[in-house]
Order: structure tokens, then C-alpha cells, then sequence
């Protein structure tokens, strides 16, 4: 009997701080802290512990953590509920579970080449049609029997 184990992954553990830019051909997990740009070929996965500050590209990315800096996606971006992100994100197709925060732009990307040059670095240069969604947190306080519901937006 022969047991196949794919080994082309990689994963920074959450004792692991990373200075400095991460680039890899294979997907992987990060669970620690990275300093500097992530570039990857596959799926990644930003865990709960995790915490990235610097660009993010990758295939597919799962974002359950911190990312601060923009997120380029060729493909598909899905970010949980206890996830933070202060960037703007570019990708194909996007799922944000109720809960997660965006501080930036949601652009859809209509090429899987993806650059960060299409991101852009004001919200003046935005063109109205390339904006998908910006999205909020909200907390909504449950209302008394005679009250109007109320929106906090800040």
C-alpha cells in the first residue's frame, strides 16, 4: 500500500514573525506575522492568529486574520467574519461573511492577471463603474417595543 502526501505546502507558525517579503510556487497557511509583501501561486490561508502587513497576492485567498495593505486575487477572495482588512481588494470573485471588516475598496477584476497597478491610491482616481462595494461595519441595536431600529454607522 502506497500513501500519497502532498508536501508542497507551507505554513508560518503563529510563534513566527517574518520580516520581510514572502514569495512561494505553492499555496500554503500563515498563522504568524509576515512584514512585507505576499506573493503566492495557489491558495492561501491568513488564519485567525495571523497578521500580514504588505501587499497580498495570490490565486485564492481565505482571510480569517489581520491584513493591512492591498489584496490582489486571480481568482477567488473569501473573508470570514472575525476578519480585519485596511486595503483595498482586487479579485475576480469575492464572499465577505457577515461580521468581517473592510476599511478600503472592492474592485472586480475582469482578468484573472490581476496587477496591483489597477488598484488605486486615492479615492478620486476611482472610476465610478469599477467600484463593486464598500463595505461597513454596522451594529444595529435592537429595538424597544415603540422604537424605530437605529443604524450606527462610526
Amino acid at each position: 500500500m502506497r500513501i500519497s502526501v502532498n508536501m508542497k505546502k507551507f505554513l508560518i507558525s503563529q510563534e513566527t514573525t517574518l520580516l520581510g517579503p514572502l514569495q512561494a510556487s505553492t499555496g500554503g497557511r500563515i498563522n504568524g506575522t509576515v512584514n512585507g509583501d505576499v506573493k503566492i501561486t495557489g491558495h492561501l490561508l491568513i488564519s485567525k492568529t495571523a497578521q500580514v502587513r504588505g501587499e497580498v497576492y495570490a490565486d485564492d485567498i481565505e482571510i480569517y486574520g489581520q491584513v493591512y495593505g492591498n489584496i490582489v486575487c486571480t481568482n477567488k477572495v473569501v473573508i470570514h467574519d472575525k476578519a480585519y482588512i485596511k486595503g483595498n481588494i482586487t479579485a475576480l470573485m469575492i464572499e465577505i461573511k457577515e461580521g468581517a471588516v473592510i476599511e478600503g475598496f472592492i474592485i472586480k477584476s475582469v482578468s484573472p492577471d490581476a496587477h496591483i497597478e489597477q488598484i488605486p491610491a486615492a479615492a478620486e482616481s476611482i472610476e465610478p463603474e469599477a467600484v463593486v462595494a464598500v463595505a461597513v461595519a454596522v451594529e444595529l441595536e435592537k429595538p424597544a417595543d415603540n422604537d424605530h431600529v437605529s443604524v450606527k454607522w462610526f
